[in-house]
């Protein structure tokens, strides 16, 4: 279920009235870990290093790991704490509902990148349940716009675009609430233009990749590329301009430097 409405409101801090001793310097690096990971991760660090973990508290140690987990995860780093996590997992089952809602988000995430699809998705649906039953004012809208784009991700790499659509359109509905990454919008539209794209829907298709590309500045990177290379696709598969569609794409792929041009060649071939 999508809860959106209580979102638009300031909650309090998640920790308020906690029964339980939270450390202030965990709290901080949270606080940076939504739009500031690296810092997070830098903060982490010096935590690790000036803290004997073994003795902290069990709410704090679960706390850390699931910190830790979020570090990897947006670093681009394997869950290489995993049987950490899942013991965090367990425990703020019982404890924390936000917490929880975290934690079964980033088991999902350990599943993903296993290529455990079904129960990804299980955890991820799980995330919605937690938060509907037991956290009527999310403390991060982001969070939300996330675990929305996650399951868009999933419904979509099973070719099932219909409930991937939306999936993303709720995602888009969260991140119209703030605090969100820049980028994070115009990826979104560029997935919702990519599924109408499949559903051979392709007026509605340029529509969002049109839309996506208008919130880009920086014409030089990758994402702004690989769009382009989308929409010239896309006059080659709806019969538009089949000729000038292949002669950019064409074009689109020699520019391409080596390391993405194998993933678009094979896009090329597969149109």
């Amino acid at each position: 279920m999508l809860v959106l409405a209580n979102c638009t409101s300031t909650p309090k801090p998640w920790h308020a009235d906690k029964p339980y001793n939270i450390s202030p310097e965990l709290l901080h690096i949270d606080s940076l870990m939504w739009l500031q990971p690296d810092s997070a991760t830098r903060e982490l660090s010096r935590f690790w290093a000036n803290y004997n973990i073994n003795s902290t508290d069990a709410f704090n140690k679960h706390y850390f790991n699931l910190l830790v987990s979020e570090a990897l995860f947006k670093g681009g780093y394997p869950q290489s704490n995993r049987k950490r996590l899942l013991k965090a997992v367990d425990y703020f089952d019982t404890t924390d509902y936000w917490l929880s809602a975290r934690a079964h988000y980033m088991n999902g995430v350990g599943f993903k990148a296993e290529d455990s699809v079904a129960e990804a998705l299980y955890e991820y649906l799980h995330v919605l349940d937690i938060v509907d039953e037991h956290i009527p004012t999310p403390p991060h809208p982001r969070f939300m716009m996330l675990i929305h784009c996650r399951l868009g991700d999933l419904f979509s790499s099973q070719y099932m675009q219909e409930p991937a659509i939306i999936c993303y359109e709720n995602a888009l509905k969260f991140n119209a609430l703030g605090e969100c990454m820049p980028f994070e919008k115009s990826t979104l539209l560029h997935e919702l233009g990519y599924q109408y794209d499949k559903l051979q829907k392709y007026d509605t298709a340029l529509y969002y990749y049109d839309e996506a590309l208008s919130l880009m500045s920086d014409t030089s990177n990758i994402s702004y590329q690989n769009l382009l290379f989308y929409i010239a696709m896309l006059d080659c598969t709806s019969g538009e301009d089949f000729d000038n569609g292949i002669l950019k794409a064409k074009k689109l792929v020699s520019q391409i430097p080596e390391p993405h041009r194998d993933w678009r060649l094979s896009v090329y071939k597969t149109h």
